[in-house]
């Protein structure tokens, strides 16, 4: 019986120690479970609260790509009127500016001619040039009444009862009292501003420096059309600002939209990542960039809207965007960094290649000092390849447009030297120099092997020796003639000389060396026969040494 109850008892305190265990597992089960329930709660809510974001993040996107669509053509017109009113000036300048030329040639023309009693024979090529305005100059190298009267009759022109070109005399006569009134007003400025510095006798090199001066400083728009002109931009300008003002104030502007996208990168870095909004970023930002830009133009500095790209606001407000969250990929490089050097790919480079191509005015100093600061700016952001040669292409297209538009007559040695086609040629050397001098400033951002046939081949090859030696015979051949004023020619004539060497000075200055050491252009024959001919005229004097040390920095293009 005893030995019964003790088995009885070693049954139950087994079964009860397994309860124990059981009930103890059960316990251990029921905390976890709970446990388990609490962080199933925790990650509900916040899958319920990412779900949420997620789902506002697509409304707001939704919505912020329907606004933007809607203002895409608003911004397009913009920007293409403002590029009218610009390319508008520009075309105004260099439209004047080549009737100026035509006109003062073709009034030389017949000024001589009515002194010589004869047709013909006083230009003997324009060296390329095409004549736009006074078609008559392309008829037999350009000279001769008959070559103007088979100008006009080709052309169409209005007579009156007795057979008189009335609309040719009346355009003709209207263009060149327009442009006397412009010469002598901006003639007049440059001598109120030099009056202190400069002597009572002055040179006729002189002269003719400020009159070309007074020709390409500004003189070739009148005050009314530079007004209606900033008019219009400004009134440009007022439809810019206000083109987002009729949408919500989520989208009106670009630092809520930068918000928002530094919001989800700082809260879901993974999902930001994973989503590529890095790569879609510049898209988004784009259209406000470019209604900002608007204003941008580089090529009027000083003014408002040629600063810098460091001085706009979307610059400074995704310059560091999203710093201080996010992924960060290998080398520690985050995909944001790269945001504001593709808005000035996307915007700035194809702006400034825009306004290279429609604006940029070679022969303006400052316009070229402008516009390489500019492309030296955007440089810095590296631009891919296919938008760097675009935006360097573009003022080499100009310079060779500028080379064309330069007029530079080889007049006839013999009995064609009369001072007006001297003065006439003298001037337009100056304006080719300019040309010249401000296309090898474009050496500090274009090679050599790009600039060398436009600047030597076309402009100093092509058109500035031709005419250097073209007054130097011409000179000769006056020194030679005149047999009555013997010292006054000779003084002409070594004054030419001087002229000549100290134009060619002035060209070695402005060539950079890599650009004469070039091997991409064939040898520059008439440079040579120049500097020949120089050579027999200077003899043994003193300035022999000179002549030498120029043929020593052309001697590389042999």
């Amino acid at each position: 019986m005893l030995t019964d109850l003790k088995s009885t008892k070693s049954r139950v305190e087994d079964a009860h120690s397994r309860n124990e265990r059981s009930c103890e597992q059960a316990r251990s089960e029921l905390q976890g479970l709970k446990k388990g329930l609490g962080k199933m709660q925790v990650e509900f809510d916040e899958t319920a609260q990412r779900f949420q974001f997620f789902q506002d993040v697509r409304e707001y996107i939704s919505s912020l790509c329907g606004c933007l669509r809607e203002k895409e053509g608003m911004v397009r017109e913009l920007e293409e009127a403002m590029g009218q009113v610009r390319k508008g000036g520009r075309d105004r300048r260099v439209a004047r500016r080549v009737e100026d030329q035509e006109d003062a040639l073709e009034e030389v023309l017949e000024k001589e001619e009515g002194e010589e009693g004869r047709e013909g024979g006083v230009v003997l090529s324009l060296q390329g040039y095409v004549p736009t305005v006074v078609k008559a100059l392309a008829e037999g190298g350009g000279g001769g009444e008959g070559g103007r009267e088979r100008g006009r009759e080709g052309g169409g022109a209005e007579l009156d009862e007795f057979g008189r070109d009335v609309s040719g005399n009346l355009d003709r006569e209207r263009r060149r009292k327009h442009r006397r009134e412009r010469r002598e007003k901006v003639l007049r400025k440059l001598n109120s501003n030099s009056s202190s510095s400069s002597s009572s006798s002055s040179s006729a090199a002189d002269a003719d420096t400020i009159e070309a001066e007074a020709t390409l400083s500004g003189g070739e728009e009148s005050e009314t059309e530079i007004e209606i002109s900033c008019s219009r931009q400004a009134k440009l300008l007022e439809a810019a600002a206000i083109i987002l003002e009729d949408v919500a104030d989520e989208f009106r502007s670009l630092d809520p939209v930068a918000t928002r996208f530094e919001e989800w990168k700082k809260t879901y870095p993974k999902d930001y990542a994973t989503a590529y909004v890095s790569v879609a970023l510049p898209q988004v930002f784009e259209p406000y960039v470019r209604v900002e830009m608007v204003r941008w133009n580089p090529l009027e500095g000083g003014r408002e809207g040629g600063e810098a790209l460091e001085g706009f606001g979307w610059f400074e407000r995704l310059f560091e965007y999203g710093e201080g969250g996010g992924e960060v990929g290998r080398e520690g490089e985050d995909a944001d960094d790269r945001l504001v050097p593709v808005l000035v790919e996307k915007v700035a480079v194809g702006r400034l290649q825009k306004m290279l191509e429609e604006c940029y005015d070679p022969i303006s100093g400052k316009e070229t000092e402008r516009a390489i600061g500019a492309v030296q700016g955007l440089l810095i952001y590296e631009p891919g390849k296919h938008a760097l040669e675009l935006l360097l292409q573009a003022p080499l297209r100009r310079i060779e447009e500028g080379i064309a538009q330069v007029c530079l007559p080889l007049f006839s040695v013999g009995e064609g030297g009369r001072e007006g086609g001297v003065n006439y040629q003298r001037r337009q050397l100056f304006v080719a120099v300019k040309l010249f001098r401000n296309s090898c400033a474009w050496s500090q951002v274009l090679t050599p092997r790009a600039l060398a046939p436009l600047v030597l081949g076309k402009l100093l090859e092509g058109k500035i020796a031709p005419a250097l030696e073209n007054r130097l015979e011409k000179s000769c051949s006056s020194s030679s003639s005149s047999s009555s004023s013997s010292s006054s020619s000779s003084s002409s004539s070594s004054s030419t000389l001087v002229e000549v060497l100290g134009t060619l000075e002035a060209l070695l200055t402005a060539a950079p060396p890599a650009l004469l050491l070039e091997e991409g252009v064939g040898p520059l024959v008439s440079v040579h026969r120049l500097l020949d001919k120089l050579e027999r005229r200077v003899g043994g004097g003193p300035l022999a040494s000179t002549v030498k040390r120029m043929r020593v920095a052309f001697g590389g293009q042999k």
